[in-house]
């Protein structure tokens, strides 16, 4: 009916329509009325700016936060609509409307892009409207932002959640361990801060805070910061972690909720101390961690559930002078500045996005190729066969792959635009054009990045009081021979598991399933998961035999043993497709119906 609405009736219609929206909205919140609203906006001549102004008025006027919330939708999706260049001062106040949402968040983004000034405190927006905009530009064929031509480690300073943690937005961390992304190097000088805000009955539960190496990452992630050779951390209940051991360290009254604890570390001089509310507690002591590795922030909690731990990177509020915190770095160029590289199509940077994958999986690492290893350089030259844009590049430049770098630097800043960006993506999901360019966008990334983001998105999205998915698996319609491939592939354990899931979105719980065997009254979340789990990685997997020391085949023809890496033992299969004697293909070129499959 909506959409109708905006394309029959008249113009005259149209604007008294309108105006009762905006009536309307003003009393009460709507969704139908917002999206009639959205839709008859880019249909009536001249009412952009009146109704940005109206909405808007309504935004701030309003004491309530579900009417705001509406109002705001609702703005954005006239945004992403309006072909029309809008006056994006009208919504200069609206951008510093506390608490910034996730539709602030996303309104901010949407006026960003469209030349907009917009004060960003958190990197997920900013690195949400950079990749926008360099979607925008390679559709356009227009040079990109100038930041992309490097590393945007200063664009991306966010918390990266080590296994099993828990998190309420980007900042707060309820359970589990926190990374920061960015790091100081002792390498390069500096004095660094961050701060954690306590909550409201905080102290009566375990928070620790101080720094680390990888090593800690990797080695320890299960354990508290601290509790480790790689680490040192501040135990709030006033206990100093050291190489593994603890000591006391008082500060001068109790921390309550509420209060702002920092981490000061100087690697200038090797020393660190920590701050209430400003006031340094105790004395500066050395470092006693490796002086030539670069030291990340970490925070480790366990808070009630209802509780969040507020670890803030940047954007602090007791930063000492002469000290720097992690804020995302965005100045008034950061979106005007253009690259000198020259410009190439969005098909150009898809290619070689599947060119560079391509490489990494035949054990290439992308290190390697922005290097100019020679290593690789038959390998890659084979694989440009398949790419002629990316081909065509390298022959203008008398066949040098290094023209590739700088294109090659530009996918590599756009997939750590996207990670860090990854928390935003469901909330575009309802905009029409923004969420297209995200995908777009998508298509663009490189592998590491493409599992970051799925990973980010499921766990920014998980429902942690959502019950276990039960799962049926009759083992006897398993075990039964059959020579179709279609039969094969729908009584396997494999098949049998998707079936039962596929209308059901598992990965919004926190346990996503549970196993019942047929037949069987147990139900079991341990042993019988992993006894499935075991037997459906046998299904798919290629087996040693000790007897004729080769490998054998699978039973599902999902994957093909790969030789030629040292890193992935199969690759995608078009055997279901093109028969048995199918040549092994790169997942590029797959046919939808076999990526289906896969």
């Amino acid at each position: 009916v909506i959409n109708n609405l905006a394309v029959v009736l008249p113009n005259s219609a149209k604007e008294g329509l309108l105006r009762s929206c905006l009536d309307t909205l003003a009393v009460t919140p709507s969704v139908g009325v917002s999206r009639l609203a959205a839709s008859l906006v880019p249909t009536v001549p001249t009412a952009l700016n009146v109704t940005l102004y109206g909405l808007a008025h309504i935004a701030l006027t309003t004491t309530s936060q579900l009417r705001r919330d509406a109002i705001v939708d609702t703005l954005s999706k006239v945004l992403d609509a309006s072909t029309e260049v809008p006056n994006l001062s009208i919504l200069s106040k609206l951008m510093l409307i506390r608490p910034r949402t996730l539709g602030v968040q996303r309104l901010m983004v949407l006026v960003a892009t469209r030349g907009g000034n917009v004060h960003f405190e958190t990197a997920a927006p900013v690195c949400l409207t950079l990749a926008l905009m360099c979607e925008a530009a390679m559709s356009n064929v227009q040079p990109l932002p100038l930041v992309v031509d490097a590393p945007v480690t200063s664009l991306t300073h966010r918390l990266i959640p080590m296994p099993n943690t828990t998190m309420r937005g980007d900042t707060g961390l309820v359970v589990g361990q926190v990374r920061g992304s960015s790091s100081a190097d002792p390498r390069k000088g500096g004095k660094f801060y961050y701060e954690v805000v306590v909550p409201a009955d905080g102290m009566s539960n375990a928070i620790y805070m101080g720094w680390g190496t990888r090593e800690h990452e990797q080695q320890s992630s299960f354990h508290h910061v601290g509790a480790d050779n790689h680490s040192v951390a501040f135990d709030l209940r006033s206990i100093l972690h050291v190489m593994g051991g603890g000591q006391e360290y008082h500060p001068p009254r109790r921390i309550r909720g509420g209060d702002v604890v920092g981490a000061l570390l100087d690697v200038d001089i090797n020393q660190m101390c920590w701050s209430l509310n400003g006031e340094e507690i105790g004395m500066w002591m050395m470092v006693p961690l490796p002086t030539v590795e670069p030291l990340f922030p970490f925070v480790s909690a366990r808070v009630d559930e209802k509780l969040t731990v507020e670890v803030k990177l940047g954007n602090t509020q007791f930063c000492p002078d002469g000290f720097s915190d992690f804020t995302v770095c965005v100045t008034e160029t950061t979106f005007v500045d253009r690259s000198p590289v020259a410009p190439e199509s969005l098909q150009f940077y898809e290619q070689l996005s599947h060119w560079a994958n391509d490489l990494c999986t035949l054990g290439i690492r992308l290190d390697d190729i922005r290097g100019g290893d020679s290593k690789w350089e038959s390998r890659g030259r084979t694989q440009l066969a398949l790419y002629s844009l990316v081909a065509d590049k390298v022959q203008d430049a008398n066949g040098s792959l290094s023209a590739l770098q700088p294109y090659l630097q530009h996918l590599d800043s756009l997939s750590d635009l996207a990670l860090s960006a990854a928390s935003l993506e469901s909330s575009v999901r309802s905009l029409d054009n923004c969420a297209a360019s995200c995908a777009r966008v998508k298509k663009l990334l490189l592998f590491a990045a493409r599992w970051g983001v799925i990973e980010r998105v499921l766990v920014s999205a998980m429902d942690r009081d959502a019950r276990a998915f039960a799962a049926t698996v009759d083992m006897a319609l398993a075990k039964q021979p059959h020579t179709d491939t279609i039969a094969i592939l729908q009584n396997s354990i494999v098949g049998q598991l998707y079936a039962a899931t596929n209308d059901e979105n598992i990965f919004k719980r926190r346990n996503m399933l549970t196993i019942k065997l047929n037949g069987s009254i147990s139900e079991d979340g341990g042993g019988i998961l992993r006894t499935v789990l075991s037997l459906l990685s046998e299904e798919m997997m290629y087996t040693f035999n000790p007897t004729t020391s080769e490998r054998e085949a699978p039973k599902l023809p999902l994957f093909r043993c790969n030789d030629h890496s040292s890193i992935f033992n199969v690759l995608p299969s078009a055997e279901p497709l093109h028969g048995p004697h199918a040549e092994p293909v790169s997942y590029t070129h797959l046919t939808l119906p076999t990526k289906r499959i896969v």
